[in-house]
């Protein structure tokens, strides 16, 4: 699934992944991918919270990308500078207000379905901004559980919006499910010891 999801041009895709189904990897490599071909653009990677861009998203960002190909990282910010003069933000979902104002091309969002107010956040703030620059987004997700917020469910709302599109004939939308058992990385014992996702993830 990682392999379909990156190689998607459509301009809006949605994923819906259990856990340890290599989401998180395929869609940084997605989202970096396209910012370093794509010169002088601004590009928005939105993480759940603060803890999550801290201490798994930069540093897998980092991971996955020659240092080489990046001149500057404002720790301040949470931004890198690339060699094209693009730039990289990381921001989080729980700072609504930062999140205005600014035009972005390429926008990455992770674990959408428990963003607090993710609806209002994705709505009415983060896709506006890709008006100006027909900008492009991409949207991963656990399914809902009991731990994510009251009105999660718009994840799942979006995701039938993007399928019906599709069904109309819209190349502009993509759709994708998975669960763990699609991840050659994990041991097939491993897979049968993880509790199942509470809801069906594919």
């Amino acid at each position: 699934m990682q392999t379909a999801f990156c190689s998607s041009r459509a301009r809006f895709k949605i994923w819906r992944a259990g856990r340890r189904s290599g989401k998180t990897d395929a869609q940084v490599y997605d989202w970096g991918k396209w910012a370093f071909l794509h010169p002088n653009t601004i590009n928005w990677y939105v993480a759940q919270d603060t803890a999550t861009v801290k201490e798994l998203t930069i540093p897998l960002f980092e991971r996955t990308f020659p240092h080489e190909l990046i001149k500057d990282y404002s720790k301040s910010d949470k931004r890198f500078t690339l060699f094209n003069n693009s730039y990289c933000y990381f921001k989080s979902a729980n700072s609504a207000d930062s999140l205005r104002g600014r035009k972005v091309h390429n926008l990455g969002c992770e674990e959408v379905a428990f963003w607090q107010n993710g609806a209002d956040i994705y709505h009415n703030i983060l896709r506006p901004q890709l008006s100006d620059t027909m900008g492009r987004a991409s949207l991963v997700s656990s399914p809902p559980n009991k731990k994510a917020p009251t009105g999660a469910e718009w994840f799942r709302r979006l995701e039938q919006t993007f399928q019906e599109e599709i069904n109309k004939g819209s190349t502009e939308y993509a759709t994708f499910k998975s669960s763990i058992w699609e991840n050659p990385y994990i041991d097939e014992e491993e897979k049968k010891a993880i509790p199942p996702c509470p809801t069906p993830c594919g």
